[in-house]
């Protein structure tokens, strides 16, 4: 997976948001700005598996909603946002499990590649924030 091969970020990304939900209907939208550049491979397949893991915990958790991907290249990063509408959820019952192990492990292997997460609500929406340097 880690070959210097793997295929440009944005058409993995492109793939991964192309995937129907439940409805038949894409399961979310891409924007890249700026120029992208070539990553490590390191880099490349931790912003992927960011994304991946983000647009799984938007179809578990917000059923139905629509995910908004954004990869920014800048001079000095890249940045991955995968956001989707943040859904009142009833309060766990006794013996519930709540959350998993999904941001850990995102945040564990950006840290890896001096990488940066961060995932929370912003306002009505969640938002999961990737960054990796150049």
């Amino acid at each position: 997976a880690l070959r210097a091969d793997t295929p440009p970020l944005p058409d993995s990304l492109a793939a991964l948001v192309a995937v129907p939900g439940a409805d038949g209907a894409p399961s979310g939208s891409l924007a890249v700005l700026g120029e992208a550049f070539a990553l490590t491979p390191a880099a490349n397949i931790a912003l992927l598996r960011v994304g991946q893991e983000a647009l799984v915990n938007v179809r578990k958790h917000a059923t139905g909603e629509r995910a908004s991907v954004r990869l920014a290249y800048t001079e000095g990063a890249v940045e991955l946002t995968v956001s989707s509408r943040l859904l009142a959820r009833p309060s766990p019952g006794a013996g519930e499990i709540v959350g998993g192990y999904g941001l850990a492990g995102m945040h564990e292997r950006l840290r890896l590649i001096d990488g940066s997460l961060s995932a929370g609500p912003d306002g009505e929406r969640w938002v999961v924030s990737a960054r990796v340097p150049r």
